[in-house]
């Protein structure tokens, strides 16, 4: 509600000045930053900045800009003059913006505590949970640094190339280093157990899902020893912990393992539930009920093998 509220203070393109040059600008801006060229990058992003200087997502972009070619005392003075603007350009959700990004400057600059301060203020903000996530795992290590570089390459902070393929294949690795971590054991899991199920691998994704829940890693007698006990490292936040049993839900369902979706389904209902955290539930519910009435039939009938 408070999102939705946010939203709509804002005025429409029809009351902003000079709508068309602001166009014609972000599409300069993004040619410059294809081609590389960062002055101009910057250049732009600048005049963009002056077109409209009460817009905080201008300024924000250019510190980001500025942040990733490590001109840092030039992107805090830019998150600094949007911190400064009267109260009508405010809204939660630029606020939250604006205090994520003075966090991610600091994670990567090492100042910990004043990243961990900034962290906390966007949490404090009313954000969705996909976000409150993302804030919850970088709060965490600003407030315990030692894997803090490890986090900061897991987000891919001011990253100057990036792709799908290079990026899936980073997480999966740092994810597992956290998973070996005793004190981050959980969180890594939780990671590693979300990559390996954008990946398709059910089973494997369950496994670590459920680690990152309390529950006991299988022995793997190839490997005995390989995973450090996760049932005494710290557990995950609220908001973690509801994606992890949601996402152990959708691994169990596409691994075709019912019952055990719904046993994580049981596990989800008995945390503390938000307003509309129950009716998704019982989506689920319905959801795996569809799948197993449907198994058989969308298998098909039973074939040699050529």
């Amino acid at each position: 509600i408070e999102g939705m509220r946010e939203r709509f203070k804002r005025r429409s393109v029809f009351h902003r000045p000079c709508a068309h040059k602001v166009a014609r600008l972000r599409q300069q801006i993004a040619r410059a930053a294809r081609a590389g060229d960062v002055d101009e990058t910057v250049a732009l992003r600048t005049q963009l900045c002056d077109l409209e200087p009460e817009r905080i997502e201008h300024l924000t972009a250019l510190a980001s800009t500025l942040a990733t070619f490590e001109d840092t005392a030039a992107a805090l003075a830019a998150l600094d003059r949007a911190r400064d603007l009267p109260d009508s350009a405010h809204t939660a959700t630029l606020d939250a913006a604006l205090a994520r990004l003075r966090g991610d400057v600091g994670l990567v600059t090492g100042d910990y505590a004043g990243a961990a301060d900034a962290y906390q203020v966007a949490l404090d903000l009313p954000i969705n949970d996909a976000r409150r996530r993302s804030l919850d795992l970088k709060r965490m290590a600003a407030e315990a640094p030692e894997q803090a570089r490890t986090i900061v390459r897991y987000f891919s902070m001011f990253d100057r190339v990036r792709t799908e393929a290079s990026n899936r294949t980073a997480r999966i690795y740092l994810a597992t280093q956290l998973a070996q971590t005793p004190s981050w054991a959980r969180a890594g899991h939780y990671l590693l157990g979300r990559q390996l199920l954008f990946s398709g691998l059910f089973d494997a994704a369950s496994q670590h899902l459920a680690a990152s829940l309390g529950q006991p890693m299988p022995t793997d007698p190839r490997t005995p020893g390989a995973w450090p006990d996760a049932t005494t490292a710290p557990t995950l936040t609220p908001a973690l912990t509801r994606e992890a049993w949601r996402s152990l839900t959708e691994a169990r369902l596409r691994a075709g393992r019912y019952d055990d979706a719904r046993a994580a389904l049981d596990g989800w209902a008995r945390e503390p539930l938000r307003s509309g955290d129950r009716a998704k539930i019982q989506m689920w519910r319905r959801r795996v009920d569809f799948f197993e009435a449907h198994a058989a039939h969308a298998r098909g009938p039973a074939r040699a093998d050529p």
